[in-house]
This record gives structure tokens, sequence and C-alpha cells, in this order.
């Protein structure tokens, strides 16, 4: 089984508005999706069915994976592999 991905944010303001619906898919390539997502504080992410690439467009925080954590901040990608 894949990794899965979990992110603790900080920010200043959010860009689009905390909802049920954080996640918006702007681009689907075969089995990559990619969106605007905005995590509210932590949040522990369960694995998907497909690659997704996260754009960071402001505030920071951790990305971890596995006992992997990186740090994240504006103008970074990041890749959850799907599982």
């Amino acid at each position: 089984m894949a990794p899965e991905g979990k992110t603790d944010t900080t920010s200043s303001a959010p860009i689009i508005p905390v909802s049920d619906e954080r996640f918006s898919e702007i681009l689907r390539h075969g089995s990559v999706s990619a969106g605007i997502y905005a995590p509210h504080e932590s949040d522990e992410q369960e694995s998907h069915p497909d690659d997704r690439i996260y754009a960071v467009l402001n505030g920071s925080g951790f990305f971890t994976v596995d006992s992997n954590r990186q740090p994240f901040g504006p103008n970074d990608l990041l890749f959850a592999e799907a599982g």
C-alpha cells in the first residue's frame, strides 16, 4: 500500500473559504489529479484512488509521508501517491 500524506498548516488567511469542499480539482491527466486545496490547521487524509499534486499558494506547514516530515510553504508542490 502506498504511503498516506498528512499536512499541518498555519496561515494568515485562507485563499478559498474553508468549507466541506476543501479540494477543487483543476487538472486531471491519467492517474494524476491536481487542484487547489485549503487545509485547516491539521489534516490527516486517508489514501486516494489517484495520485495528487498540491500547489501551495500561501501558508506553511509540514507534509508527512510515513515517517518523513518535510516543511512546505508558498510556491511549493506536494505529491501524494495513490494508495
